[in-house]
């Protein structure tokens, strides 16, 4: 695997709190590929799939939305793509038998995939980017694999105001005098994590590497899983 400047594995571990992140991840993927971004999704993104898409996922994760694809998709071929072992272990356990999905394994930093350029109906990012020290290499890299005309689709967290981002049950914990320490410290480096960039700082990057704006809806929470 390439040098990224960064280690990946390390920041990941801390982010995710060791490999019982993916069952977390499993349990929580209904709630990021809900009512809301399946319309979104009907919206701006299925009018432009042709019959047989290939679909990119990127830090997928164990693979939940592979599989929702397939059920959409049956003619297509749908990829996803993470670092971790125990996301890529759970993704394979959850997708065994689907011919159609592939799982590669590679450092979003600097990722250099074995995928040939202009081959990608479209690519997304889900709750991906804010983890990131920096996304340009998966930006550019995406666009290298996007055919003319396809589609990078994001959902992310984006910067908010401390006032905003704790639940109200977390925002009272936080504030009683016998809070652990160790609390503190973990819901404020969630905090940081998830407001690494705002909406603008995104639409910034994507247009720098040559992405053209189609569609942004609004955030309506910042709250981390």
């Amino acid at each position: 695997m390439p040098e990224t400047g960064v280690d990946t594995v390390q920041l990941l571990y801390q982010h995710h709190r060791g490999p019982s992140f993916a069952e977390r991840m499993v349990a929580t993927a209904p709630g990021r590929f809900d009512e809301a971004f399946w319309h979104f999704w009907q919206t701006h993104i299925d009018p432009h799939l042709p019959s047989s898409p290939k679909l990119l996922d990127l830090g997928t994760g164990p693979g939940f939305i592979l599989r929702q694809w397939w059920e959409r998709y049956p003619q297509g071929l749908f990829i996803g793509v993470d670092l971790m072992p125990y996301m890529l272990e759970r993704a394979a356990a959850e997708l065994q038998g689907i011919p159609s999905i592939q799982l590669l394994q590679a450092d979003l930093h600097d990722p250099h995939l074995p995928l040939e350029p202009a081959s990608i109906d479209v690519a997304q990012t889900v709750v991906v980017l804010h983890e990131m020290v920096q996304p340009l290499r998966l930006l550019q890299e995406v666009f290298r694999l996007l055919k003319p005309g396809g589609r990078l689709l994001v959902v992310d967290w984006v910067r908010a105001p401390l006032s905003l981002y704790f639940d109200p049950a977390t925002e009272a914990h936080l504030f009683q005098p016998d809070t652990p320490l160790e609390t503190l410290v973990d819901q404020f480096t969630h905090f940081y994590e998830h407001n690494r960039f705002s909406a603008e700082d995104l639409v910034w990057l994507l247009e720098k590497v040559g992405f053209t704006k189609s569609s942004v809806k609004p955030p309506v929470s910042n709250r981390g899983i």
